[in-house]
């Protein structure tokens, strides 16, 4: 879950810096936490789990943050938005590895994780987080985070165009502070209507959360927007960054603070208080994290190893496919390991990532090549 789907260090034309990669690779490990745990798991990999879900939040900051910098940075120069070298780097990098997956889930039916896809068209228009009842459309699930980062790329740039064309540039705080308010009117609309009414008739009240709010792309765009706000502050108000950078330490102490208090106040993840306050707490702390993992003030930008760097350049590809990873691993060695114990989990790992190498290697770098190859011509 960028993002599970960032952009690419080449996209930016900045440098590389460590400090995103070793997040982005806390990001897919959460991720990977949360959707093992679900399934029996170790009582301290449960311990983690269990707030593994926030990991796509993280991912969602980042995307928002390194898309709105290439955009931004379009944007400064005058030229307007190349709208078709951006869409074609977001297809090359998302699409052929996304499709190839589908098509192994739709084909090979021993892959899927649970039983029940959703409709193919959903999966193609990524509009499958809409609606999503896991009772009947369990399996790639996980999509549905990829669905909001598609509607980002999609929608981003036409309103950053919307705004430039019509200068309504000193509205654009407004525009962000409105769209992370209307998010607790949403959440709190959408919980009394539909989650509050399965919990009191003793329905799966689970069921109508992930429905209702955990998937709706207009219930999660809290991390997207402190990436984009990230972006923007330091792009358009250097006064202001340069302000920001000389309490790097202490915003990041802040965001580990706010990220420890949501780990706390979401242990009772359907509860009314963490659909309306929990989202935005999470995106705002791991938006924190990310400005100053990007500021030169911060300790993290002290980190140099490259250790995180396959890591974080297999993350999509783990993302897309380790829930299917696991359940085929478990599947076959549960009769043999311990299916809660450490040795599986090590297994499931191990495998995880050697399966996201090989769709890195085979799928996915190889269009990523044939993409700048492309690009170059032009």
């Amino acid at each position: 879950m960028p993002l599970v789907t960032d952009a690419s260090r080449s996209d930016l034309n900045i440098k590389r810096l460590p400090a995103l990669d070793m997040l982005r690779c806390v990001a897919i490990i959460i991720v990977f936490f949360w959707h093992y745990h679900q399934y029996g798991s170790p009582s301290w990999v449960a311990a983690v789990g269990r707030f593994g879900w926030s990991g796509v939040d993280l991912f969602f900051v980042l995307s928002g943050f390194l898309i709105g910098s290439q955009l931004m940075q379009e944007a400064a120069k005058g030229n307007g938005i190349r709208f078709k070298d951006f869409y074609l780097r977001r297809a090359f990098r998302i699409l052929p590895s996304f499709l190839l997956v589908l098509g192994i889930y739709y084909f090979v039916p021993q892959f899927r994780e649970r039983e029940g896809l959703a409709p193919l068209w959903r999966y193609l228009t990524f509009t499958q987080n809409f609606g999503l009842d896991l009772r009947t459309n369990g399996t790639f699930s996980h999509a549905w985070s990829l669905c909001i980062e598609e509607q980002f790329y999609l929608f981003l740039p036409l309103l950053l165009l919307f705004v430039s064309t019509l200068r309504l540039n000193k509205l654009v705080p407004w525009l962000l502070l409105g769209i992370f308010l209307s998010g607790f009117v949403l959440r709190y609309y959408s919980w009394t209507h539909f989650v509050a009414p399965a919990i009191n008739t003793e329905q799966n009240g689970g069921i109508e959360y992930y429905r209702y709010i955990y998937y709706p792309t207009y219930n999660r765009l809290d991390g997207l927007l402190a990436g984009v706000t990230i972006a923007a502050i330091m792009k358009f108000r250097p006064l202001l960054w340069k302000g920001l950078n000389r309490f790097a330490n202490l915003i990041l102490a802040g965001g580990l603070f706010l990220l420890g208090y949501a780990y706390i106040m979401c242990a009772d993840k359907v509860s009314l208080k963490v659909a309306v306050f929990g989202y935005p707490l999470v995106s705002v702390a791991y938006g924190l994290i990310v400005l100053a993992a990007v500021s030169t003030e911060s300790v993290l930008s002290r980190i140099r190893t490259p250790l995180f760097g396959l890591p974080s350049t297999l993350a999509y590809c783990i993302y897309l496919t380790h829930k299917q990873l696991n359940h085929i691993v478990r599947r076959a060695l549960s009769d043999k390991i311990d299916d809660e114990g450490n040795l599986m989990f090590l297994i499931c790992i191990v495998v995880g990532i050697a399966g996201g190498w090989l769709l890195h290697s085979a799928i996915e770098k190889p269009f990523l090549l044939l993409r700048d190859k492309i690009l170059k011509q032009k």
